[in-house]
This record gives C-alpha cells, structure tokens and sequence, in this order.
C-alpha cells in the first residue's frame, strides 16, 4: 500500500471512530509532495511528505491528518491577523493537539526527529491566550500552515503533479469552516461521539471574546517607529569592518482622549486609561492624555505611570462632542501616530477625517446595531475584561 492509499484510508477510519474530525478532513483533497518537510495545509488541501508519512504507525497517521485540519478549522488565517504567524501557528498547535490528546488520538512523535507541541499547562486555553505566554519561536521552526496571506516558507501552495497546486486539476471549492465546525459538531452529536470541550471551542470561533488589552497593545505597536543611531555602532558586525547602525529609542507618540460626559463611568475611564499608559510604557511609546464631554476641559502631556492620579483630573459630566478633541489636536498641530478614544459613541463627530489611526473604545454595554463611526475603527470593551482589568 502507498503513502497516499494509506492516508485515504485513516480518513476513511477518522470518520469511522472519530466522526467529528472526520467529518472536517473530508473537506480537504490529500496531496502527495516533498515540498514540505512534514505536512502542511492551505486550507483546501493536506499536503504531506510521503519520507515523513512512512515513519508514522497507523495511529498516528490518524493524528497528522487530524491535526491538519485543526488549522483551516480554527481559522488560523483570519484569528492571526498581524500576529508572528510562526508564534500563532505554535499556540494554535498547543490549542488543537491537546483536543487530540483528550480524545484519545496517539501523540505524534517520532524518536529524535519530530515532537508535536502539546504543553498540559495550556489546557482550556485559547490560541491568542497561548500565544501571550509563548517566547519567540526559533528561526528554524517548521511551519505546517500555508497558502493565501499564509506562515509557510513560501506565501504559495507546494506544486505537485495533479495537486492543488497543478492549475490543469479541478479544484476543491472553498470551505465556510465555521459552518462546517458546527456542522461536524452535529454529525458527530448524532454517532454520540462528539469530544468534550468542542462545543466551548466552536461557540468561542462563531462569537470570539475580543482581548480588548491585545487590541490596544497591537494599536500602539503597529505605530510605533524606532530612531537608529551611528553614534554607537553594533559591535557585532566590528570585526568584519562593517559599521551597523542600533535602535536606541522610539519617537512613537499617541493620544488617549477620555469622554467624560455624563454616561461615562469613572471607574471604566480610569481602567481604559491606566491600561493605556501600562501597555505605553511597555513598548516605549510616548502618551498624551486629554479630557473632553462638549469641549476640551484639560490636556497633559507624557503621562507616565506614577502621574495619573496627580496630573488626570475627570472633569466635565455634561454633553458629548468629539470634535473638540479633534480640533484641538489640529489646531496645536500635533501629529499624534494614533488616538485612543474612550466614549460611549452618544455624540456629535467632526465632519473631517484625521490622517491619524483612530481606534474608538466602547464598553459593549453601549453596544447597539445604530452604533457608526464616520472614521476609524470601533473596539467593544467586554464588561467582564473591566471588571477584570479593575480587580
């Protein structure tokens, strides 16, 4: 029997024994290629090195393929978003293998050559919760995740005669996998073989709980800028002659305006604002703060830390208007690389668009379908990230 008549054959017994995994990998065409050392997929197709493949007992071959569609299930390529996608891809493969495990698939390993991640410690948690604990992954970490927007060594699928890679072969039509996660959620329900946990893990892809302290940190991140110096050159490279010029700081600068009217608590504006200057310091980012309901009551420059309770004051409690904010950025001809803005979106916005990323942060009691920015984007502050933020 070879490689790919086996592999058929474990997705044949996946359906068998284990329905709901089965039910998935069935989505996916197996393609045959040493293109990747190992396996990979693309979200239409399980690519596999048959030299890998051959190394594995049967069990495990049930592993492998089971783990491959844990990717494209989990909808690695849209929950990474501006991630390390060789960070992400190892919390996404902690997240699923330990699915495997509790279900009972064997552990892929393969004395001295290959290890599946599969750390106990990170039981019950999610791939973006993993990927906050995880270091930096090693440069020579094989991925097994590829194509569109992709992790992979290459941004393209692997070629390989009559694959998906081959424009002459049809080719498998894309996937809605949140349809097909609750739909093998059922079909597995049905057989009375469904594991446990996937239905926490399925309701937490169709309705994600948003990190609203990631969010911010990505904000401020994806602004920031870093000054090089040639005053003090990197010693590393001294011995080859060759003058490399080092980081030495950060010329990063934003905002954080407060909406201090009326329906604004004070306990979540001094929650939103203390996390704002915690994730600052942290990446080296510069942070302005003002304090604004119908009109512009105060602004204080580089807060850090230790300053918010002497140099904040919540003033105001009156009507809201966001253009007083916005007008006095432009009138002072600041700027700021983003602006952080805490408001329950029940105000007047200016009829101007700023050239600065906004990001507009609302608790998800203000939530509504009538809820509208005319510029930037809208992050809904869970009530229990507050309250936990403010314990």
């Amino acid at each position: 029997m070879d490689e790919m008549q086996r592999l058929r054959r474990a997705r044949t017994l996946l359906l068998l024994h284990y329905p709901f995994f089965g039910y998935l990998t069935a989505k996916l065409k197996l393609v045959e290629t040493e293109a990747v050392p190992t396996a990979a997929t693309d979200g239409k197709s399980i690519f596999f090195n048959p030299k890998f493949t051959k190394m594995l007992d049967p069990n495990q071959t049930l592993t492998l393929i089971a783990h491959e569609v844990g990717h494209p299930a989990l909808l690695f390529w849209e929950r990474c978003g501006m991630r390390n996608k060789k960070k992400f891809n190892m919390a996404q493969d902690h997240a699923w293998n330990l699915v495997l495990k509790d279900s009972g698939f064997a552990p892929l390993s393969v004395a001295g050559k290959f290890d599946w991640l599969c750390d106990d410690q990170f039981k019950g948690q999610v791939a973006e919760r993993i990927y906050d604990q995880l270091p930096e992954p090693p440069p020579e970490y094989v991925m097994d995740v590829q194509g569109d927007g992709g992790a992979g060594a290459s941004n393209d699928p692997p070629q390989a005669d009559g694959g998906a890679g081959d424009p002459s072969s049809p080719q498998p039509p894309p996937v809605n996998w949140k349809r097909a996660m609750v739909e093998a959620a059922q079909y597995a329900k049905m057989r009375g073989k469904l594991p446990g946990g996937i239905e926490e893990m399925i309701d937490e892809i169709i309705h994600p709980k948003i990190n609203f302290r990631s969010i911010i940190r990505s904000t401020m991140s994806l602004a920031r800028k870093t000054d090089w110096s040639f005053r003090r050159p990197n010693k590393r490279y001294a011995h080859q002659g060759i003058c490399v010029p080092v980081p030495y700081g950060y010329t990063t600068r934003g905002e954080v305006w407060l909406d201090t009217s009326g329906s604004m608590g004070t306990d979540e504006l001094k929650v939103g604002l203390g996390l704002c200057v915690e994730v600052s310091q942290q990446l080296r980012v510069a942070i302005d703060v003002g304090i604004c309901d119908a009109s512009v009551h105060d602004f204080q420059t580089n807060v850090k830390g230790t300053d918010i309770v002497r140099r904040v004051r919540i003033k105001g409690r009156g009507g809201t208007n966001f253009t007083p904010a916005f007008e006095h950025v432009r009138d002072h001809r600041r700027r700021p690389d983003f602006l952080i803005y805490f408001t329950d979106l029940c105000g007047s916005f200016p009829d101007w668009k700023p050239k600065y990323q906004v990001l507009w942060a609302v608790p998800e009691r203000y939530k509504n379908d009538e809820a509208k920015v005319p510029f930037g984007r809208i992050l809904w502050v869970p009530e229990e990230q507050l309250k936990k933020e403010s314990a």
